[in-house]
């Protein structure tokens, strides 16, 4: 399948576009890149590692308060 764009890519398989990406960035070809989708894509995974750090936070300090006492 034939894709006419990287942005097009991100629609139809984000795998792809996240490989070729990649690709872009390694070889500091900034014209090529997807800049909407990738600075998307950047803010979301900041807001996941937020998420995950938050719902871990009660269980690391419910252990830590088990192994004070």
């Amino acid at each position: 399948m034939e894709y006419q764009s990287l942005q097009d890519l991100y629609e139809e398989d984000f795998c792809d576009w996240a490989e070729k990406t990649a690709n872009i960035l390694r070889s500091q070809d900034w014209e090529m890149l997807d800049l909407e989708h990738l600075i998307e894509e950047v803010l979301d995974l900041s807001k996941s590692q937020q998420r995950s750090l938050q719902s871990l936070l009660p269980l690391i300090l419910s252990h830590l308060l088990k192994w004070k006492y």
